[in-house]
């Protein structure tokens, strides 16, 4: 999988660089834009979900429960 969106990348780039057309290059790079914001909310949220697993690993550890 990580190959294929390699190669979509590679593409869309190609596309934003060499294509003559300013509407597709708009398009394309606009595509390169939104997937970099979409992975970059992930991580934000995958940070948040690691911070409240500590906590929550923190609090059942200071209380003697099982976790």
């Amino acid at each position: 999988m990580a190959r294929r969106v390699t190669w979509a990348t590679d593409g869309i780039a190609k596309l934003a660089k060499d294509a003559e057309s300013e509407p597709v290059k708009l398009t394309a790079l606009r595509a390169i834009l939104s997937d970099m914001m979409a992975v970059s909310q992930f991580a934000g949220l995958e940070q948040r979900m690691t911070e409240i697993e500590e906590q929550l690993h923190e609090r059942t550890a200071s209380t003697g429960c099982a976790g």
